[in-house]
C-alpha cells in the first residue's frame, strides 16, 4: 500500500465518522434534553396527583365531619334541644357605668348553662378617668341619655368602667 492510498483510506473512513459525530453528538443532546423535559413533566404531574389524593382525603374527612353533625343536630332536635328550640332575646348594653362589685355579675351572665348561650357579638370596657367625670363631659352624656343613646344610671364617683356589651342570649324553655 502506498501511502497515498492509505491517506485515500484513512479519509473515506474518517469523512463519514466527521459527518456522523455532529450528528450522533446533536441527536444525543436532544434526546438528552427531552428527557430531562419528560423527567420535569413527569415531576410536576406526580406533585398534581399528590395535590388531588390530598384535595380528595380532606373532602371525605369534610363529608363525615358533616355527617357527624348532621346526626348530632338532629339526635339534639329529636331530644328537644335543637335550634329551633332556643328562644333568642338580644342584648344591647351601650355605656353602662359600673362599679368593681358589679362588674363580675355582667361577666357571670354573659357565660353559658345547660339552659342558656350568650352569643356575643361586642364588648367594650372603657376604663372612667377624671376626664369622664368633668362637667361637660357628664351634661353629655346626660343628653345622649335623653336621646336613649345610653344605657344605665348616671354616673356616679364610685364608677370605674362603662360596659357596652351587644349579643344574643339563646334560652332553652323548661319543660
Amino acid at each position: 500500500m502506498t501511502k497515498l492510498t492509505g491517506r485515500l483510506l484513512t479519509f473515506w473512513v474518517a469523512l463519514p465518522l466527521a459527518i456522523l459525530l455532529p450528528i450522533g453528538t446533536h441527536s444525543m443532546l436532544t434526546s438528552h434534553q427531552q428527557l430531562a423535559q419528560a423527567r420535569e413533566k413527569f415531576t410536576k404531574a406526580e406533585a398534581k396527583h399528590a395535590k388531588q389524593q390530598e384535595r380528595a382525603a380532606q373532602t371525605r374527612a369534610w363529608q363525615r365531619y358533616a355527617e357527624e353533625v348532621n346526626g348530632f343536630l338532629k339526635e339534639a332536635d329529636q331530644a328537644g334541644i335543637g335550634e329551633s328550640h332556643w328562644r333568642p332575646f338580644d342584648v344591647d348594653i351601650k355605656h353602662r357605668p359600673l362599679n368593681q362589685e358589679e362588674l363580675p355579675d355582667y361577666f357571670q351572665r354573659a357565660s353559658h348553662s345547660d339552659s342558656h348561650y350568650f352569643q356575643p357579638k361586642r364588648m367594650t370596657l372603657t376604663a372612667l378617668t377624671a376626664e369622664h367625670l368633668l362637667p361637660e363631659k357628664i351634661r353629655e352624656r346626660l343628653l345622649m341619655e335623653r336621646l336613649g343613646q345610653l344605657d344605665g344610671p348616671p354616673l356616679k364617683p364610685g364608677h370605674q368602667v362603662l360596659l357596652s356589651l351587644e349579643g344574643t342570649y339563646l334560652v332553652l324553655p323548661q319543660p
